[in-house]
């Protein structure tokens, strides 16, 4: 079960959820694709919720690295605040945000999506039904790739 992501206008934010194993090879291709996405755009700000991904071993500190470096250097997310709600992927996700703030990401890694969506100045409440409702839904495709 991959990662999937959903655009909330009202707010203009970008939600990103991670559910199960994701290897290296769908996360690039996954990532090259939010990088033409005009909703990408459009955001103001962005929201990863990693919690539920379990790391495959494909992907490390290189392949963090390697991703964050391609979304700096196209500059799809210079001055929006990022938020990336990781709990026990804390370190990981620290890497990412230290690359990005390399070229003037703002990313802050979050241990709670509340602290997260205040951090965002989104509401927590609506946020948060929608990440969960996009993480069920992931869950419900038994490993299927969704297709927004």
């Amino acid at each position: 079960m991959p990662i999937t992501y959903a655009y909330d206008e009202p707010q203009r934010l970008v939600v990103q959820v991670w559910v199960g194993e994701v290897i290296a090879d769908q996360w690039r291709a996954w990532a090259s694709q939010r990088l033409d996405d005009p909703n990408m755009v459009t955001a103001q700000r962005i929201l990863a919720d990693v919690t539920r991904w379990t790391p495959d071993e494909s992907i490390g500190e290189e392949m963090i690295r390697e991703v964050a470096q391609r979304w700096g250097a196209s500059r799809i997310l210079a001055g929006k605040p990022v938020a990336i709600v990781a709990q026990n992927l804390f370190w990981d996700a620290q890497t990412f945000e230290k690359v990005l703030a390399g070229y003037g990401g703002r990313v802050i890694v979050f241990n709670d999506l509340d602290t997260a969506c205040t951090w965002l100045d989104v509401d927590p409440v609506s946020t948060g039904q929608r990440v969960r409702q996009m993480a069920a839904d992931l869950q419900s495709l038994d490993g299927g790739w969704p297709t927004a």
